[in-house]
C-alpha cells in the first residue's frame, strides 16, 4: 500500500503558512514595501541587451551559434562587472552576516534533486546527464539543492544549529513551459549564475531566520543602490517547496516596473521530511530540522545576471566613461565596472556641471583586485 501512496504524495506541496495570503497567481501578491527612489529619465532608456549589444560587451547571437537559444556571451568589462557583482555578494554574506562560504559539486544524484523536491515533480526543467546503466545524474538548478542536501540523513546537534551556507555557482535550467516568456536578455536563460544562502535551524527559529534572510538580501541592494520593492507571495504564487515567500523586486527602467531579482523562502521541515535530516532538541529528542533558503534567485540572494541587468539600467546607461558601483561593506571597497554608451547631442541636459563624472585616481588596495580609476556617479543615477 505505501508503494502505491508514495507515487503520490511526492507530487503534493508543502503548505502554506497561516500569514500566506490565499490566491491562484501574482494578481494576489501583497507588496510590503519600496525602498530608494525610481529615477526619472528625459531620454528613451535602453535595456541591459541594447546596451550591451552596441557596446560588443553581450553577444546572443554567437552564444545561439555555439549552444542554441537562451544563452549568451559576456565580454570585456561586462564580464568583469559579473564576477565582482558576484565576489561582492560573497564578500558580504561572510564578513557581515557570517554564512560560511561553500564551493559546491554542480552534478548531484537523482536522490538529492528528490531532497529539495525538484524530482519528481519538475524533471522536465532540470538538465540531465545521459551516464551507462540506470544511474542518473543532474545539473543543479540552484545551489540550494546541493547546499540544503549537506545535511541529508544527518542528525544534527542542537549546539550546531543554525548552519548558514553561501555559495555563488552557475545553474541551469531547462524554462520548460516558459516558451515565448522574456526570449531578449538574460532574464531567463538555461545556464547562469546565482548566489545563494541557505540557513538550517530549529522550528521554533523558523520565521526569524526567514527575516534575517530577507535583510540580508535587502543589504546587497541598498549597498548597490537598487530601487526595489518587498512583496509577499500567495499561495498560488509560491514554488512547490515553499511555506512563505517574500519577493524582492528590483525597477527596471526599460520596462516601467519591478522585476523579481531576489526570492527568499522558508520551507519548513518539507525538504527535511524528504531527506531525513533530523536534529536533536534539548531534551535530546529528535525532530526534522527547518530550512529557509534565498538568492538576487532563491534565498538571494541573488541572481547576478538579473543584478547585472538591474545596474546597468538604473544608471540609465548615460556615462560617458564608465558605471562603477561604488560599494564599501565596511570591510573593504569594490569597483565594478562597465563601459556605456553615451549620446551628449541627445542629452545635453545630462551634462551640466552639477551631473557631469568626476574622476579620482585611486590605489589597487583601494578597490579590490581592480584598481586604477574610479568615476564617481553623478547625484541623479
Amino acid at each position: 500500500m505505501q508503494s502505491k501512496i508514495n507515487p503520490i504524495l511526492n507530487f503534493l506541496p508543502n503548505l502554506a503558512l497561516d500569514d500566506v495570503p490565499l490566491g491562484k497567481d501574482e494578481k494576489l501578491n501583497k507588496e510590503l514595501k519600496k525602498i530608494g527612489k525610481i529615477p526619472q529619465f528625459n531620454f528613451k532608456t535602453l535595456s541591459h541587451y541594447e546596451l550591451g549589444e552596441k557596446l560588443n560587451l553581450m553577444d546572443f547571437n554567437l552564444a545561439t551559434k555555439t549552444s542554441g537559444s537562451r544563452f549568451v556571451f559576456l565580454k570585456g568589462k561586462l564580464a568583469e562587472l559579473e564576477r565582482a557583482i558576484s565576489n561582492f555578494m560573497i564578500d558580504v554574506h561572510t564578513k557581515e552576516f557570517a554564512y560560511q562560504e561553500i564551493s559546491p559539486p554542480l552534478i548531484v544524484t537523482e536522490t538529492t534533486m528528490f531532497g529539495t523536491g525538484q524530482l519528481p515533480k519538475f524533471k522536465n526543467d532540470q538538465f540531465e546527464i545521459k551516464l551507462e546503466g540506470d544511474q542518473k545524474k543532474f545539473l543543479i538548478p540552484t545551489a540550494e539543492v546541493i547546499l540544503t542536501n549537506m545535511v541529508r540523513e544527518n542528525s544534527i546537534k542542537l549546539n550546531d544549529l543554525p548552519i548558514r551556507l553561501v555559495a555563488s555557482t552557475a545553474c541551469f535550467r531547462k524554462e520548460a513551459g516558459s516558451y515565448g516568456k522574456d526570449t531578449k536578455g538574460m532574464i531567463r536563460q538555461h545556464q547562469f549564475y546565482k548566489v545563494e544562502l541557505v540557513s538550517i535551524v530549529e522550528p521554533k527559529k523558523c520565521v526569524e531566520e526567514l527575516d534575517r534572510m530577507i535583510n540580508c538580501a535587502e543589504q546587497i541592494l541598498k549597498k548597490l543602490n537598487l530601487p526595489y520593492r518587498s512583496v509577499l507571495l500567495c499561495s498560488g504564487d509560491m514554488g512547490f517547496s515553499a511555506e512563505k515567500t517574500v519577493d524582492l523586486e528590483v525597477w527596471i527602467p526599460s520596462e516601467n516596473k519591478y522585476r523579481e531579482i531576489s526570492s527568499c523562502s522558508s520551507c519548513g521541515q518539507f525538504q527535511s521530511r524528504r531527506m531525513k535530516a533530523k536534529y536533536k532538541d534539548s531534551k535530546n529528542k529528535s525532530d526534522f530540522a527547518n530550512k529557509i533558503k534565498t538568492h538576487v534567485n532563491n534565498h538571494i540572494c541573488k541572481n547576478v545576471y538579473r543584478a547585472t541587468r538591474g545596474c546597468m539600467e538604473i544608471s540609465g546607461g548615460y556615462l560617458e566613461e564608465a558605471i562603477v558601483v561604488d560599494v564599501n561593506s565596511g570591510l573593504s571597497t569594490c569597483a565594478l565596472y562597465i563601459r556605456t554608451y553615451v549620446d551628449k547631442d541627445l542629452n545635453p541636459d545630462l551634462w551640466d556641471s552639477s551631473s557631469s563624472l568626476r574622476k579620482s585616481q585611486t590605489n589597487s588596495g583601494d578597490v579590490g583586485s581592480y584598481g586604477g580609476t574610479v568615476f564617481e556617479m553623478p547625484s541623479w543615477c
